[in-house]
Formats: C-alpha cells, structure tokens, sequence
C-alpha cells in the first residue's frame, strides 16, 4: 500500500514540477504564450489532483492514507492553489495590458496580485489544512487593528502612494516641485517614498503621504520648453523699430531657444536715460540659465555691429556707440587679421557690399562662387540639401563670415545661407585678394594658419558648412597656390 500511495503520489509532483520548469522557461518569451502553458499546466495538475482527492474545492483525505501521505496531498493541493493565484495574476494584468516597469501601476498591480495571494492562502488554510477561517479572521482582526496603529505612518505612505499610482501627477523622469523647497527630476517611486534628484547632485526621498498633501508643480507636463525674459535698456535715441529689428536678429542666433512659440521683442517703456525692451522667449527648463546667456550674448554682439549702446542705469553719461567701419570690419576677421594696414585698406577698395531683405540667398549650393562674406548686421541661416530635402543646420549672424575656402580654393558651396531679416554683407572676392597673393606671396602661408583657427573655434561651426570638408594643411596650402597660381 506505502509503494501504490508513493507511485500515486509522485506522479503529481512530477507533473508540478514539469510545469514550473516550463513555465519558468517561457517566462520571457511571448507573455499569451506563457498564460496559455499556465493554464494548461493548471488544468492538468488538476485533474489529477481531483483523482486523488475527489474535488479541488472540497478535498477529502482518506483515513486510510498514512500521515505522509496525507501530507503530501495537503502539501500538492496547497500548490495548486498558488499556481492558480499565480495564472489570474497574470491573466490579470495581460487582460488589463498593465505594464510593470511604470513604477505607479507596479503599486496598484502589486497590491492586486497581494489580495489574490491572500484569497489562496486563506483557502489553503481552510481546504488543506483544515484551519477556521472564522476564527483565523477574527484573529486576524485584532492583529490588524493593533499593526495599524502602530504603523499608521507606514499606512498612510502606502496608500498615499496608492492612490499617485492612480491619479498620475507625475511618473518616472518627470522634473516636478514638491512644496517645501524640494524640487528635480523623479527617480523611483515604490510603495513608501517618491525620490527626487536635485540640481545640486542629491537624491531627496519624500514620504508618499507627504507628496499627496503638498502643492505640486510638474514642471515636464504639458512640455519641459518654459519661458523667461530678459530686460535690455537701449539708446533712447534708436528708434524702436530699429532696435526691435536688430534685436530679433539676436534672437534667432541664439541657438538654445525653441523655435515654437517664436520669441516676442516687445518695448515696454521710453524714457530719457534709455528705451526699456523685453525679449520673452522659450527654452527646455534644463536648459533655460544657458539660453539666458546666449540671448544676452546675442544682443551684445549685434548691437556693437549695429552701433547701438547699451544705456547705463546708475545716471553715467550715455557712451555712444557707432557701427565698425568696413576696414574695422576686415581687420577683426580671422583671415584677415596677418595683414598690414595698408593692405587692409586696399582691400576694402575691392570689396563688395551687399544690402538686402528677409528671404534672399547670397551663397548657393552646389554652385562655384569664389568668395568669402562678412555679415556685418541681421542673421542667416545655413541650409544643406543631402539629397533627402533641405535640412536646416542652424544659424549665423553679425560678426560671422563664411566661405573662406571658397575663397581661397575654389571648392563647390557645400550649402545655401539665406537671409532671415534685412542684412548688411561684404563680399570679399578672389579678384580682391588676387594681388595681394601676387604681391605678397608670403601670406599664403598666413592665410592657411588663419583658415585652420577659424575651423578650430567652436562658434565657427555652423559657419563651416557653407565651405566643403576642411583639408590638412599641407593640401590646402597647396590648392591656394594653385588656384591663386603663387609659385614660391
């Protein structure tokens, strides 16, 4: 009899035990497919259960049946219940397509599957092991009361998080303020605490029950883009719409800045000592001290090129201000800046000047103009088409110039610069430069050193790209003379 109950009932845990290596093993592979094998493996480890217990719901054990054996089905039908537990919740959260790596619905999903274990196990206890539920419920009870006071806290961190896990204020890697002077980006948040790394490289773990009574500012939501504003007090004697102009140029050099909603240059006051303008604009929150700076980077650099001052606020006299001449203009340029005084000024004979509006295109691509242009006042965009449609690839403005190595070797325009506002250009041409290469021809080897810093500055970027690829400076030495026909 000890050998039959023993065959009888290692059949069952060898069945267990096939389905939980299954189980385990597809896990990770296509999740209706994992519920599919639990359900089988479910049914079939109840079906035989029901053979050696008569029902699932109401097993009997058999006098008969030694204590071992009596054990060991108690112990079979136990499992069967956790498995079963294990199938809904699974089928639970396929069903409701929860996705446990959001740490909000992890809470609710967690708390759900907790209820369900709980459901088993009372029924293990009851069918099992044959242990009164009413009196384990009562029982159950008085612990209850007596561990909710005592973690009363702890209770309401759970369910506090509970219900942020419900309502969704904000979730992992949103930038938030909590009130209370805590504020940054979220990192986790679990059952007790929602943890925020700060700006200043802390991580700050705030009680669940703490974040659902304080005011909350989510600061990722609809968009992290913000605005701020900056103050710039002009010339009184510019008039607006001069300076709103030169200013707008800065704006759209200023490469942090987002594109939607454009920024707004508004003047808000006249008064003697200066006009008073604002420049609101948007930036990712991040990102916003940068922008800042870059806007008023920005504005520095135009207004000196369009000689406007910057009006003092202490009561000093206005220092006026007057646009770089072209010869000053030349002398600031690195390219530029080996050559004499002379040659500067003969230089500046050549050159050509170039007004126009918003929308016109001075530098094409694809096309073969040998020469190199000075933005003296409005902004530009520079544009690439790689055979996919033009793409833009930022912008530049006064101060800046391209096509130095157009200029100097006769290389393809590698992109279009179109005007973004009115603009003033020079033009500086191979027949400009020409003599003084034939002249000079020492400043062959000046130029290559000035071409190699302009390409090693960071600000000359976006200025690149309307010259092809830069060449070692063996070969670009060698392409000057060449196609400036200087032997030396």
């Amino acid at each position: 009899m000890l050998c039959s109950m023993t065959l009888s009932s290692f059949f069952p845990w060898l069945t267990f035990a096939v389905a939980a290596v299954l189980t385990a093993w597809t896990r990770k592979s296509r999740p209706w497919s994992h519920l599919a094998l639990s359900f089988v493996s479910l049914a079939v480890f109840g079906w035989i259960l029901h053979s050696l217990t008569g029902s699932l719901v109401k097993p009997s054990f058999p006098d008969e049946t030694s204590a071992f054996g009596a054990l060991l089905r108690r112990v079979l039908v136990a499992a069967w219940w956790l498995l079963l537990a294990r199938t809904l919740i699974v089928a639970g959260q396929l069903a409701f397509g929860l996705d446990r790596q959001h740490h909000p619905i992890r809470i609710a999903s967690d708390l759900g599957a907790g209820v369900i274990y709980l459901a088993a196990i009372i029924a293990i206890l009851d069918l099992a092991f044959g242990v009164s539920v009413t009196g384990l419920v009562a029982t159950s009870g008085i612990i209850a009361i007596v561990l909710g006071l005592a973690l009363q806290s702890t209770l309401g961190d759970l369910f506090s998080g509970l219900a942020i896990g419900i309502d969704r204020p904000f979730k992992v890697g949103d930038l938030i303020w909590i009130e209370g002077s805590v504020e940054g980006r979220v990192i986790e948040i679990n059952w007790r605490s929602t943890r925020v790394a700060t700006a200043t490289a802390d991580v700050a773990t705030v009680p669940n029950s703490v974040v659902a009574k304080s005011r909350l500012l989510n600061r990722s939501s609809p968009s992290e883009n913000h605005t701020d504003t900056v103050r710039i007090v002009l010339d009184p004697e510019v008039p607006p719409l001069r300076a709103i102009e030169v200013l707008r140029a800065a704006t759209l050099n200023a490469s942090l800045l987002a594109s939607h909603p454009e920024p707004a240059i508004t003047c808000t006051e006249l008064r003697g000592e200066g006009s008073f303008y604002e420049i609101t604009f948007t930036a990712p929150l991040t990102k916003i001290a940068s922008a800042r700076t870059d806007v008023l980077r920005q504005v520095a650099r135009h207004t000196r090129y369009a000689g406007i001052a910057l009006a003092p606020q202490n009561g000093t006299a206005l220092k006026l201000r007057t646009e770089p001449t072209l010869v000053e203009c030349l002398k600031a340029n690195l390219l530029l800046q080996t050559l004499s005084d002379e040659e500067v000024t003969a230089l500046a004979v050549d050159v050509i000047t170039h007004r126009g509006q918003a929308g016109e295109s001075i530098f094409r691509q694809g096309s073969h103009l040998a020469s190199m242009f000075l933005i003296h006042q409005g902004a530009f965009e520079v544009c690439r088409d790689d055979g996919v449609g033009p793409r833009r690839v930022g912008t530049i403005g006064s101060g800046d110039y391209f096509g130095e190595l157009a200029l100097l070797t006769g290389v393809e325009n590698a992109a279009t610069v179109r005007a973004l506002t009115a603009f003033v250009a020079y033009e500086v041409t191979k027949a400009a430069i020409e003599p003084l290469l034939q002249s000079n021809p020492s400043l062959l080897h000046a130029f290559e050193e000035g071409v190699a810093k302009a390409q090693a500055l960071l600000d000359r970027t976006i200025a690149a790209q309307a010259s092809s690829i830069p060449m070692q400076q063996g070969r670009l030495l060698d392409r000057i003379k060449v196609f400036f026909g200087v032997m030396t």
